[in-house]
């Protein structure tokens, strides 16, 4: 009897028969290749397998359909124009979480139930940090800003802004700000309804809250609202790089695009540096006028107070420049973005009820004190008087105007997409389960 495996007990039955027209090399190759065979077969097989078991697996979650390996990126970068809408499609009332693979294995749950919000970003809010992969992806725009830190670093940064926004001192100097770019405003949007020439108000809302922003967090004087509305480059890079930076989300292969300078990483590239040179100009700049007043600020403005601080050797001693250029830049995304937004709908909801705009009128006719008058009836010197009798405490008494922006936000978020990550799998208010 043979023993052996089958390459031997072959070989050996040729060599007792006294025939070598089948030689051993040939012996060996056949094995060899049907090893590999059964290898690329084995390898198939499993792939099939995997494939059967990931779409019914995937079938039994709530949310769009999901490739292998891609997930639903597909879908998701034909969409990304719309990405709210798309978002908005995958659920019913019945359905309120959704999963949303982007590629795996990473998977996203998108939820709309107000108690899972109220888990996520209230009462649970510490295990539901950003994540250090969603700020890795805003990291060159954004610094170490308040959008792109977490933990105490994050914590630290609120405070500070915190402290300083509840001083009366930056609140009467934002006042002012806002007055005098409202008024720009409102003389361009009635220039427009006088000539009946087509414009597009996100855009002069948009104008508007770069200039307050920028002049409330550098002291700097954008020539936004000039009757030309001349480009502003800084604004155009912002945007740019704003949205470069957002579409990393769907674009799997950023990372080797930075690697080699190419497409939208190197449009990013130039546009953070235009940010970066305007921003250190700024910063260079306030420190040699504050040099001059000692330790008093030259002006109210965001980065003035920061500056003195600095200077102090306050709590915040430790900043240099790239910190103070990340909060400053942080700030005017929080501020300009969000407010023109919110603007933009609420002048859209207003003209949609127009009975709405009369009861707000009514009120500031009421509060303001003044008699209500047509406002075809108006003229430029009115409205700066108008606008001088809107002081801080008056704006709180107007709460049919607050009442009516609340509910703009309610219907059109100002942000209303929030990515977090978990520190742990926890369970939703829903009964799922989140994995990320």
């Amino acid at each position: 009897m043979l023993s052996g495996g089958p390459l031997e007990t072959f070989s050996v039955w040729f060599a007792m028969n006294g025939e070598s027209s089948f030689p051993v090399k040939t012996c060996l190759s056949l094995t060899w290749v049907t090893a590999e065979s059964f290898l690329v077969a084995a390898i198939a097989w499993s792939f099939a397998a995997w494939i059967w078991w990931h779409w019914r697996e995937q079938r039994k979650l709530p949310g769009p359909f999901a490739w292998p390996l891609i997930g639903c990126l597909p879908e998701l970068s034909a969409n990304w124009d719309r990405l709210h809408d798309w978002v908005l499609e995958q659920f019913s009332d019945d359905r309120r979480t959704i999963y949303v693979q982007f590629g795996y294995p990473d998977v996203a749950v998108f939820t709309v139930d107000p108690a899972n919000v109220e888990h996520l970003l209230k009462t649970n809010f510490s295990n539901y940090p950003k994540g250090e992969s969603n700020c890795n992806l805003m990291r060159e725009l954004f610094g170490v800003g308040i959008f792109t830190t977490d933990g105490e670093l994050w914590k630290e940064q609120r405070r500070m802004a915190s402290y300083e926004f509840s001083s009366a001192s930056l609140r009467d100097f934002s006042t002012d700000v806002f007055r005098e770019y409202a008024l720009k405003l409102v003389f361009i949007l009635s220039r427009f309804a006088s000539t009946g020439a087509d414009f597009d108000l996100q855009e002069m809302c948009m104008r508007m809250t770069l200039g307050t922003t920028c002049k409330i967090g550098f002291g700097v004087v954008l020539d936004c609202l000039s009757p030309s509305l001349p480009k502003i480059q800084f604004a155009q890079c912002f945007d740019d790089a704003n949205f470069i930076s957002y579409h990393r989300f769907v674009d799997p292969l950023w990372h080797v695009k930075r690697a080699l300078n190419i497409g939208r990483e190197r449009k990013l590239k130039h546009c953070v540096k235009v940010l970066n040179t305007f921003t250190y100009n700024v910063i260079e700049k306030r420190r040699q006028e504050m040099a001059s007043f000692n330790t008093k600020p030259a002006q109210s403005d965001l980065l003035s107070r920061l500056t003195d601080l600095c200077n102090r050797g306050g709590e915040i001693s430790h900043y240099v420049d790239t910190a103070l250029r990340d909060m400053i830049l942080n700030f005017i995304v929080a501020g300009r973005d969000t407010t023109a937004g919110t603007l933009t709908w609420f002048f859209y909801m207003m003209s949609s009820h127009p009975e709405i705009a009369d009861k707000i009128f009514d009120e500031l006719s009421t509060v303001v004190a003044v008699a209500g008058k047509h406002s075809e009836e108006l003229t430029e010197e009115s409205v700066v008087e108008f606008s001088k009798l809107l002081t801080y405490e008056k704006l709180g008494k107007l709460h049919y105007l607050h009442a009516a922006l609340s509910e703009t936000l309610r219907l059109y978020p100002a942000v209303p997409l929030v990515s977090v990550c978990t520190l742990q799998t926890l369970a939703l208010c829903s009964k799922m389960v989140v994995v990320w």
